[in-house]
């Protein structure tokens, strides 16, 4: 049964293959950055990081809907910035894998740092309400400082959410990423507020006690002895 299944797999996959080597190069570059977005996008973010107006990248993504199985149209979205665009998502997600395999790593990074640069101007200063995409699409595109403090944010919604696991996950990603920045105060302080951050998720998971909530808190007490840190920040 396994084989069977394998067999089925595989099968699929090179008819998925098929499929996307006849679209066109022009659709076949705006499904491949739709790919890095998610199995739901936004035309308008499409075109930003293709270099193309929202009105002509929301036509093209209707004309391939039209045209090939790859996508379906999925309603409209309005942006805080007044940009109106229609919504598409993959008809499957085995159309999304293999496209976003066939993006070279290198404009996988130059393209995650275009949409999220788009989308970072888009929503102004509401931008903690997409702080978990913006965080995704910085870090891939390899801008740290900016992933951390979207991460920061999507953290703290987490938080108020009251998921805990989503918040510590967050948290720590952005605790990885401080690795990036240089060595200085300015780091040293944010690495203090991320850790304070850190506390209230690791405990509702873990309890008192566990390694993790104890480093937090040898963080904070650190904290308390010098009065001159402050809780640190980046901007987006």
């Amino acid at each position: 049964r396994r084989k069977q299944w394998a067999e089925a797999a595989d099968h699929l996959r090179q008819a998925i293959d098929r499929q996307i080597e006849r679209l066109p190069e022009g659709a076949l570059e705006l499904v491949q950055i739709a790919s890095l977005i998610g199995l739901e996008f936004s035309a308008a973010a499409v075109g930003a990081a293709a270099g193309l107006a929202a009105n002509d990248a929301e036509a093209a993504c209707h004309a391939i809907a039209r045209q090939y199985p790859l996508l379906c149209e999925n309603g409209t979205e309005e942006w805080p910035d007044g940009t109106v665009a229609s919504r598409f998502s993959f008809a499957h997600a085995l159309y999304r894998e293999a496209l976003h395999e066939r993006l070279p790593a290198g404009r996988r990074v130059a393209l995650h740092r275009r949409i999220g640069e788009r989308l970072a101007l888009a929503y102004g200063r509401r931008t903690g309400e997409i702080a978990a995409q913006l965080a995704m699409h910085f870090d891939r595109g390899r801008d740290p400082a900016r992933a951390i403090a979207c991460f920061r944010l999507a953290g703290e919604a987490a938080s108020r959410r009251k998921a805990p696991h989503e918040a510590a996950s967050h948290y720590a990603r952005a605790l990885e990423l401080l690795q990036a920045l240089p060595a200085d105060r300015a780091r040293d302080e944010l690495e203090v507020a991320l850790r304070l951050a850190s506390c209230a998720p690791l405990l509702a998971i873990h309890g008192l006690g566990s390694d993790a909530l104890q480093a937090c808190a040898s963080a904070a007490r650190a904290w308390a002895r010098d009065e001159r840190c402050t809780d640190g920040g980046l901007g987006i």
